[in-house]
């Protein structure tokens, strides 16, 4: 009887703990999308001549960021390897067509889509399309 008590607790334990590492992982990946904005924002500072490095394929559309991918400008590397995931869904990548332009996003597991832009912008939608 005390055992299966104790099975009964561990169990929902267990099941409550789910929610928890969702939560997590979202905020893992919150915070490397950020580190990618610091690591394009040094790039375009430091670096000549003023440009966002583009990942390859990106061309006005949103691409997942390939593993291994470094953010280099002028020979300098800022950020080897880039986080590509922090659980279920990649990092996406969009140049917009426009050197001075980035945006980054992902797919978060319980808030939606987090995206953050070149000027900053920081903004969670239901979904990414």
């Amino acid at each position: 009887m005390v055992v299966s008590i104790i099975g009964l607790l561990a169990s929902i334990v267990v099941v409550s703990l789910g929610g928890a590492r969702r939560g997590g992982r979202d905020a893992k990946a919150m915070a490397e999308l950020r580190q990618i904005q610091t690591a394009l924002e040094l790039c375009y500072n430091e670096a000549p001549p003023g440009a966002y490095p583009n990942f390859a394929g990106s061309d006005d559309t949103w691409v997942d960021i390939v593993a291994g991918t470094p953010i280099t400008c002028a020979d300098q590397t800022f950020m080897d390897p880039v986080p590509t995931t922090a659980g279920v869904n990649p990092y996406q990548w969009n140049d917009y067509n426009d050197p001075q332009k980035y945006g980054l996003r992902v797919n978060l597991e319980q808030s939606g889509c987090f995206t953050v832009t070149d000027v900053g912008l920081i903004e969670t939608d239901s979904i990414c399309l």
